[in-house]
């Protein structure tokens, strides 16, 4: 639906940057339920609002970096959920660069990406060495 709202379109835009805040709480509640696929697709809904040329995201960037790194700093919701938190906010901070920026959301990223990436990894196998991990997600977040 987001991807037919014309920038032009004030109120259409206005009422779509509404609806961010409940997105956002409802994907938090997916993620206390560790529920993967509700997970999974509240991330994938705010990544694609991330490309999308209308600024739906823009309002709530502060709140989104800072409910992604609750979310990657959250060691019970999983390796898996922890990853998408963090995937998602290497989009935020790929496709919004110049907005973080001009919000300097720089530090708060930096301190809340430090001790993520400071975590000890659990190497089960040394086969499985090249998977992704909540530390080496934090530090691609980091080198962008």
């Amino acid at each position: 639906m987001a991807e037919y709202i014309e920038t032009e379109d004030k109120n259409e835009v206005a009422a779509y940057q509404a609806l961010i805040p409940n997105m956002v709480s409802v994907l938090g509640q997916a993620l206390e339920a560790h529920d993967d696929d509700g997970t999974k697709h509240g991330f994938d809904v705010l990544e694609t609002l991330l490309y999308i040329d209308v600024p739906f995201l823009t309002p709530h960037l502060t709140e989104l970096v800072r409910f992604q790194l609750m979310a990657a700093g959250n060691k019970s919701y999983g390796e898996d959920a922890r990853i998408m938190a963090l995937n998602s906010l290497v989009w935020l901070i790929k496709f919004k660069k110049s907005k973080v920026q001009s919000l300097n959301l720089s530090q708060i990223i930096i301190e809340g990406l430090l001790p993520i990436g400071a975590e000890p990894e659990e190497v089960e196998d040394e086969e499985d060495d090249e998977g992704d991990s909540p530390s080496k997600v934090a530090f691609k977040c980091l080198d962008l």
